[in-house]
């Protein structure tokens, strides 16, 4: 089978526009549907049902997603290992804020130092996100913060544990101090949007005095961090987060309420068989979380 068609397959499969999927390929809109014709005509089955808005999907074309990526994957690979070539190609993690800005800079810089072929794109994304862009191939793996994570369609491993702290700046009333919600909720509280304690968090302080409760969930941890300096209140971070500026003395940690222990878990594609510069990767991640969680 000539690769070409697969290739042509997958770029319509993942824009299900014929036109998107040449601009992706950078031919003509006429090579793309002669590509994808060629291969329906080879496997003998109609891959995409054609429609005013584009296109879909058939059954037929759903079950061959599934091996398409594996397939290309296998030829590139070949090829590399027989030109005895550095591993190339393009691998797209995504990863929550946190761990974003403390466990996946880590790993651009390993790659850079070990394999600077390798073409690595990084976005971020939330959990909720995670499980569709790996499905239809957006991403090559996803990283989030999690108790756990089921997804028939995605092969997941955990790379460390961590646990959900509450801290303040250093001269705050509660540093260094035992607290419990009664104490807590008498201060504003800044938790991380869309991360795994935050809903427990602001259900407990609610709990607590739905009166008092002040939670503001925010998205960047340098905003969550310059409110906790500034004396604004108290945040709830992951420990590796707070990590630096406890060390340095710029925080402090609240001996408060014990709040379950998280997972760091990575997923990929459970179709797709992971490619040499896939491996690569996650050997990468598994060295950068062993070295952050440890702090």
């Amino acid at each position: 089978m000539n690769t070409r068609l697969l290739a042509a397959f997958l770029a319509v499969a993942e824009t299900r526009h014929f036109a998107d999927a040449a601009r992706t390929m950078r031919v003509a809109q006429s090579t793309v549907s002669q590509h994808v014709s060629a291969l329906e005509r080879h496997l003998d089955v109609q891959l995409f049902d054609r429609l005013a808005s584009g296109v879909a999907l058939t059954a037929e074309g759903e079950r061959l997603l599934k091996y398409a990526h594996r397939v290309l994957d296998a030829v590139a690979d070949l090829r590399g290992a027989v030109a005895g070539e550095e591993p190339a190609g393009s691998v797209v993690i995504g990863a929550e804020g946190a761990l974003l800005a403390h466990l996946v800079l880590d790993v651009v810089r390993i790659l850079r130092q070990r394999h600077p072929g390798l073409d690595l794109q990084v976005h971020e994304i939330t959990r909720g996100e995670a499980g569709a862009a790996i499905g239809l191939g957006a991403l090559s793996m996803a990283l989030v913060i999690a108790h756990d994570w089921s997804d028939s369609d995605l092969s997941t491993w955990q790379l460390g544990a961590v646990t959900p702290r509450f801290v303040v700046a250093a001269d705050h009333p509660l540093a260094g101090l035992p607290a419990d919600w009664r104490d807590l909720v008498a201060y504003p509280c800044f938790l991380p949007a869309g991360s795994a304690f935050a809903d427990e968090v602001a259900w407990r302080l609610m709990s607590t005095s739905p009166s008092r409760s002040q939670v503001t969930r925010i998205a960047g941890g340098d905003v969550i961090r310059a409110c906790v300096l500034g004396g604004l209140g108290v945040a709830v971070v992951p420990s590796f987060v707070a990590a630096d500026d406890l060390r340095a003395g710029l925080v402090a940690p609240v001996l408060g309420p014990r709040l379950p222990e998280l997972s760091v878990i990575a997923a990929r594609n459970v179709h797709r068989s992971p490619g040499r510069a896939d491996e690569i990767v996650a050997s990468a991640l598994q060295e950068a979380a062993g070295s952050l969680l440890r702090r």
